[in-house]
C-alpha cells in the first residue's frame, strides 16, 4: 500500500476523483443557520465574499461555497511544495498530500462557509514565501492577514517562538507588532466564566482528524528533533498547545486552531518514514501493516464525512447526526415550493433564514412548524428511506 500511495499515477488519479467529489458535494448540502447568519448579516470578509459569489453565479449551494473550494484547491500545490521541503522523497510528499486531503477537517474547510480554508491558504502562502527567502513579501502577507481575521493572532504567537529559537530579530519584531495589531483590532474572547472543556476539545480533534490520526499526530510532533523543526512545525505545535491550554478554562472555537494544526501532516509522514526506512526484512512488515491500518481508518472517517446519510437509520434522535445542521433545509424548501408555499411564517427561528436562501420568503400565507395545526399538511424529509425531519404546513385561511 505504501508503494501504491506514493506512485505518481495513483496520486494523479486520486486528485482527479477527489476534485470531482468536492465539486459535486455541495449539491448534497444545505445552508446551515451559522452560514445563513454569515450570508445575511456578516459585514466581514466571509459575508462579502459569499454574497458576491451568489450575486454572480446565482443563489445556490455551489455558489455559496465556490470561493472556499477554489482557495482550497489553490492551497493543495502550496501544501505539496511545503511538504517537499520537509520530506526527502517526492513520493513521500505525494503521500503527505493524499493524507491531508483525506483528513475530514481539510475536506470540510473546502465545503463549509467558515474561515478554515482562508487560514490554511494564508498560512501556506506565508510558509512558502518565507521558505523561498522572500522575507519582505512574507512580512507584507502577514501584515495583511493581521487585518482580516483575529484567528491569525495564533499564527503570530507561534512565529514568536520560532523566531526566538532561530534568533531572527526581524521576525520577532514583526510578529510581536502584528500580534498587537490583531489584539487591537479583534480583541480576545475570554470565554466568560471559566469552565473546563479540555476533554471536549480532545473529542473534537479526534472527530476532525480521526482518532488514530490524531494520536499519531501528537506522537509525530513530539518525535521531531529540535534541530529538524522548521517553521511549519512551530505553527502546528503551538496552535495545538494554545488550544488545549485555553480549553482548560473556556470553550474555544476550534476552527480558529485546527487549520494550523492540520498543516503538521508532513511531519507525521517524516516520522513514519524515518523509522520505516531503517528497518530491514520482516521488520518492515509491521510498519506496512500499521500504515494500512492508519490509512484505512482515515479513509473510513473521510468516507463517513461524505457519505453520511445512511447513518440516520442507526440514530434515534436524527438531530444528533453530525451533519444534520447542514442538511434538510434545501429539501424542505423544494417541498414547500411544490405546494406553492413560498410566503411563510416559519416558527423555527433557525430554519427561517435557511429557507429564505432557497426562495421561501417571510410572509403570512402559510405557517411552517414542527407541530401540527388544524388542516395542516405534513412534509417529510427522507434520506436513504429514513425520515430525518418532518414539518407541518398550514394555509392561514384554513385555521
Amino acid at each position: 500500500m505504501i508503494r501504491l500511495f506514493g506512485s505518481k499515477n495513483f496520486f494523479l488519479a486520486f486528485l482527479f476523483c477527489y476534485a470531482i467529489l468536492i465539486a459535486i458535494y455541495p449539491n448534497y448540502l444545505s445552508i446551515s443557520a451559522f452560514e445563513a447568519a454569515i450570508f445575511y448579516k456578516d459585514d466581514g470578509y466571509l459575508g462579502h465574499i459569499t454574497r458576491f459569489f451568489c450575486s454572480v453565479f446565482g443563489q445556490n449551494d455551489f455558489a455559496l461555497r465556490a470561493f472556499f473550494i477554489i482557495i482550497y484547491f489553490i492551497s493543495l500545490p502550496l501544501f505539496y511544495s511545503v511538504s517537499k521541503r520537509v520530506l526527502k522523497q517526492e513520493s513521500d510528499a505525494r503521500i503527505s498530500l493524499i493524507i491531508f486531503c483525506l483528513l475530514p477537517a481539510a475536506s470540510l474547510s473546502a465545503l463549509l462557509v467558515m474561515k478554515s480554508a482562508v487560514i490554511i491558504f494564508a498560512t501556506l502562502v506565508f510558509i512558502y514565501l518565507y521558505g523561498k527567502g522572500r522575507t519582505l513579501l512574507s512580512f507584507i502577507a502577514l501584515a495583511f492577514f493581521a487585518t482580516i481575521d483575529g484567528a491569525f493572532a495564533i499564527l503570530f504567537l507561534s512565529l514568536i517562538f520560532y523566531a526566538i529559537h532561530k534568533k531572527d530579530n526581524s521576525l520577532i519584531a514583526v510578529s510581536i507588532a502584528l500580534f498587537g495589531v490583531s489584539m487591537g483590532m479583534f480583541g480576545f474572547n475570554d470565554g466568560g466564566r471559566p469552565r473546563g472543556y479540555f476533554l471536549d476539545t480532545l473529542g473534537v480533534y479526534m472527530l476532525i482528524f480521526s482518532p488514530a490520526v490524531f494520536f499519531y499526530f501528537v506522537f509525530a510532533i513530539y518525535k521531531i528533533k529540535p534541530e529538524e523543526r522548521p517553521i511549519g512545525w512551530y505553527i502546528s505545535f503551538w496552535a495545538l498547545i494554545f488550544s488545549l491550554l485555553l480549553s482548560f478554562r473556556q470553550k474555544i472555537m476550534l476552527y480558529d486552531f485546527a487549520p494550523f494544526v492540520v498543516l503538521a501532516v508532513p511531519f507525521m509522514v517524516k516520522t513514519f518514514f524515518a523509522s520505516y526506512r531503517i528497518r530491514i526484512g520482516k521488520n518492515k512488515r509491521v510498519y506496512e501493516v500499521g500504515f494500512a491500518v492508519f490509512v484505512s481508518s482515515l479513509i473510513a472517517a473521510s468516507a463517513l464525512s461524505f457519505f453520511n446519510r445512511p447513518l440516520y437509520a442507526f440514530i434515534e434522535n436524527k438531530k444528533t447526526h453530525f451533519a444534520y445542521n447542514y442538511q434538510v433545509a434545501k429539501e424542505l424548501a423544494q417541498e414547500l415550493k411544490a405546494i406553492g408555499a413560498t410566503e411563510c411564517l416559519v416558527l423555527d427561528a433557525d430554519m427561517a433564514p435557511r429557507l429564505k436562501f432557497y426562495g421561501i420568503n417571510e410572509g403570512s400565507d402559510y405557517v411552517v412548524g414542527q407541530k401540527p395545526l388544524k388542516n395542516s399538511k405534513k412534509v417529510s424529509i427522507v434520506y436513504s428511506g429514513v425520515e430525518v425531519a418532518s414539518y407541518y404546513v398550514t394555509k392561514v385561511n384554513t385555521f
